[in-house]
């Protein structure tokens, strides 16, 4: 595989993390309607520990990037076909994790939150990406840091970085579901039953 090649394929990945963005600054949220979603009617309750979570998902971004070095790491130390392939799912990879976090985010509403979090008469939104995974945004952050560390990382800061990222990730699901859980009680458990944390079609 070529260095443009790689180029093309780490320019189409940061383009992806471009549509992650919009999502969160960009993009007018659409309120789901009375048939998305169910009210709570807990207070507004926030828990604080959702920042620890952040910062240890931080260490796997910080690891992964810590790695990349030129010349050009696990994508040029293949066979040019198979990098070729890898390059090429980690770009598709990218962009439907991108497509993901838009969704969501328009789905989701005045729900979303930076922590994990609940809002007076707080909705249990279950349309749309929330019907396939109850976590969207974070399935697309996992999906996006596992494609960009295809382009970017070399095999030591994938080794390192994906036990912080999915630790992270993790903790962020149990605190998340763990409001919702106590907002909302059956309503929730039935949706998680059916409803994986994060990757799609998981057993449950």
């Amino acid at each position: 595989m070529t260095a443009s090649y790689y180029y093309v394929c780490l320019l189409l990945v940061m383009v992806a993390w471009l549509v992650f963005t919009i999502a969160f600054i960009a993009i007018k949220p659409k309120p789901p309607t009375q048939t998305e979603a169910t009210a709570a009617s807990a207070p507004k309750t926030r828990d604080r520990r959702t920042s620890a979570a952040i910062f240890v998902q931080a260490l796997g971004f910080f690891f992964m990037w810590l790695s990349f070095r030129p010349p050009f790491p696990t994508l040029t130390r293949l066979p040019g076909p198979l990098a070729l392939a890898v390059a090429a799912g980690a770009v598709a990879l990218a962009f439907v994790s991108g497509f993901l976090a838009v969704w969501a985010r328009r789905t989701l509403g005045r729900e979303w939150s930076f922590e994990a979090r609940l809002v007076e008469s707080h909705r249990l939104v279950t349309a749309g990406p929330y019907s396939i995974v109850r976590h969207p945004i974070y399935a697309a952050m996992l999906g996006l840091w596992i494609a960009t560390a295809l382009a970017v990382a070399r095999p030591w800061g994938l080794l390192i970085g994906a036990p912080f990222m999915l630790i992270g990730t993790m903790i962020r699901v149990k605190l998340e579901d763990a409001l919702l859980r106590g907002a909302l009680g059956d309503t929730f458990e039935q949706w998680a039953k059916k409803t994986p944390a994060v990757i799609p079609f998981a057993p449950r």
